[in-house]
């Protein structure tokens, strides 16, 4: 328990902000990517 609550409290906050940044960014570049499929689908859909 005192190893996990080290791991929390020690840890460094530059790069905390930095793996946080990416993730956002690959979650919005995510949700992007699949916006495009599925509009790519609904389109491929209604000319068929």
């Amino acid at each position: 328990m005192q190893g996990m609550i080290g791991n929390i409290t020690d840890v460094d906050m530059a790069d905390a902000i930095s793996r946080l940044q990416n993730a956002q960014i690959a979650v919005q570049a995510s949700a992007e990517v699949f916006n495009t499929l599925r509009q790519s689908a609904l389109l491929n859909f209604l000319h068929t």
